[in-house]
């Protein structure tokens, strides 16, 4: 009895001792995979050590980007503020230069308005400068033909002296043939008959065309035909027919003269009056020309303006294209970082 009791205590001890033993490989297998757990856990550690060194590294290049990009922002902050005050004067200027091109099309509207209105006036004034320039000449005609008339009224005036001269001779040899047959006379009637005939002759000579007529009109022996005047009365009417062609030579002449003075000085008003249009006509050109300057160098300043704001606008595209790029990157880092601090699970 009591070896049987010894027995069931040896088996007792036996079968605590293989469980102590099945205890201890479970333990022995459980250091293993603690032992293998830690080597994974300080390969894990030494990685997440290196992830924690790459990661403060990647803090301060996003730190050093993110004050780089904020004093990026405050500039473009600064250069919105500048640029919207600039659209805003350009608004302003643009809506000032609108107005002035507006004023500057009405002034040319009206610049064109008053070229045409001058242009026709010119093409008037041309056209009576032509017409006076035409009466010029038949004024100019007409005082060659008044001077012509005057040289040859002077020519007759010659040829009339000398008919004079002529009749001079005859009425002196008529006066003393009429003393010689005065003398010889035997009866007074004779006497009064010569003297009657004497006094109807002078009347005869003081009427002009008759005269000229008798001038005309020589017999085949080169003398005039039965004139017979005194000397004195000759000379008085050769001073009164000069006369008298002097002054209706000096009235044309002066006629003709004032006549041409007055188209000279209508001539010289209108040609000031073309200057005067023309003088216009160039300034409302030049008007016109600054006028499309103007626009000119307004379109050019626009279109600067439209090319800056579109060369900020694909900065900050770009600016935030590289914004949304870094941060998937950062992203993609922070999910393999997670992904290697989690251990395995047994």
């Amino acid at each position: 009895m009591q070896a049987h009791d010894q027995l069931e205590e040896m088996r007792k001890q036996l079968d605590e001792a293989k469980d102590l033993e099945n205890e201890l490989f479970n333990k022995s297998l459980l250091i293993d995979s603690l032992q293998s757990e830690l080597a994974h856990v300080k390969e894990s550690y030494i990685s997440a050590i290196n992830d924690l060194n790459r990661l403060k590294l990647e803090m301060e290049c996003l730190e050093k980007y993110n004050s780089e990009r904020a004093i990026y922002m405050e500039s473009m902050e600064t250069q919105l503020k500048q640029s919207q005050e600039e659209l805003l004067n350009a608004t302003e200027e643009i809506n000032s230069l609108k107005h002035q091109i507006e004023a500057v099309t009405v002034e040319m509207q009206k610049s064109r308005e008053n070229l045409a209105e001058i242009q026709e006036k010119e093409k008037e004034a041309q056209v009576e400068v032509a017409l006076l320039k035409s009466e010029i000449h038949k004024e100019k005609a007409k005082v060659a033909a008044a001077e012509a008339a005057e040289a040859r009224g002077k020519s007759s005036n010659l040829g009339l002296y000398l008919a004079v001269q002529q009749l001079a001779v005859e009425a002196e040899k008529a006066k003393k043939e009429t003393k010689r047959l005065k003398q010889k006379a035997l009866h007074a009637e004779i006497i009064i008959d010569t003297e009657n005939l004497i006094r109807e002759q002078e009347m005869f000579m003081a009427e002009e065309p008759g005269l000229k007529s008798a001038i005309a009109c020589p017999d085949s022996s080169g003398f005039q035909s039965g004139i017979i005047i005194s000397a004195e009365e000759y000379q008085s009417l050769l001073k009164k027919a000069s006369k008298a062609d002097q002054e209706s030579s000096q009235s044309l002449v002066s006629k003709n003269a004032y006549e041409l003075e007055n188209l000279k000085k209508e001539l010289e008003a209108k040609t000031e009056e073309i200057r005067g249009l023309k003088s216009v006509a160039d300034e409302a050109t030049r008007r016109a020309n600054m006028a499309e300057n103007a626009k000119m160098a307004i379109e050019d300043q626009l279109r600067k303006w439209r090319e800056q704001k579109q060369r900020r606008r694909a900065a900050l595209a770009v600016l935030c294209n590289v914004e949304a790029q870094f941060l998937n990157w950062l992203g993609r880092n922070r999910c393999h970082r997670r992904k290697c601090f989690t251990a395995p699970k047994k």
